[in-house]
């Protein structure tokens, strides 16, 4: 049998996940789609191509880890995945380690702003998981602002260490001491475009020399994972 092109792969996870949500409407509806866009990717005469814009966008708002679409989803024996009709290793994602919450953050007048104080030593509320990068820390949701994208007491996991790209969902602080979760845009000639999860609040557009950090988020973790240290 030949191996599944990514489109396939794509068009197949979309419409098992239509299936999971009880149909292509209530799809439409997950992903603030219309059900017309949403029977071009998956219905039975498809049209339309599910590029890798779309797919990310997709993915978040499936609140899907970023790449979910671009891999089979099969069960396997072992942890391993199948792709193609085999057997691969899936990812070493290491061991757990502890992740400090060193801040909240929630919505703000242009877009998500966060209340970031980045000293996990200080942190009291902590939680366990496999991050890739040993500076890693997170944020808890406040309110329901970000919603779909991420729910009210849910967790970013955030990595200072990863590079990012366009698309890529972000913690910015500047030198002004302004802070914001954003979805980066762009970036050229100096300048980076930062837009928000919500479409309504459109672009802003900040200077690279006044920005202190632009930490790439990671994933979102239960609200059920967090943990109090004992003191």
């Amino acid at each position: 049998m030949p191996e599944k092109d990514i489109t396939e792969i794509r068009r197949d996870n979309l419409r098992n996940e239509a299936q999971r949500l009880g149909g292509s409407a209530r799809l439409a509806d997950a992903t603030e789609r219309s059900l017309s866009q949403i029977s071009q990717l998956i219905g039975d005469n498809p049209t339309g191509n599910i590029g890798n814009r779309l797919a990310r966008d997709l993915e978040t708002a499936l609140k899907k880890p970023r790449g979910w679409l671009d891999n089979i989803h099969h069960a396997s024996p072992g942890g391993a995945k199948v792709t193609g009709g085999i057997f691969e290793e899936g990812p070493d994602l290491g061991s757990l380690s502890v992740i400090y919450i060193v801040g909240t953050t929630e919505g703000g007048p242009d877009g998500y702003h966060a209340d970031l104080v980045y000293v996990p030593s200080a942190s009291q509320e902590y939680m366990e998981f496999a991050a890739k990068y040993p500076d890693a820390y997170s944020l808890r949701v406040v309110g329901n602002s970000m919603s779909p994208w991420v729910d009210e007491g849910e967790v970013l996991v955030i990595y200072p260490s990863q590079e990012v790209y366009p698309g890529d969902h972000v913690v910015v602080r500047c030198h002004s001491g302004e802070t914001m979760v954003k979805k980066l845009a762009w970036m050229r000639d100096g300048e980076v475009g930062l837009g928000s999860v919500a479409d309504s609040y459109g672009v802003i557009v900040k200077h690279l020399e006044d920005m202190e950090l632009m930490h790439y988020v990671a994933a979102r973790v239960p609200r059920g994972s967090i943990k109090k240290r004992v003191l």
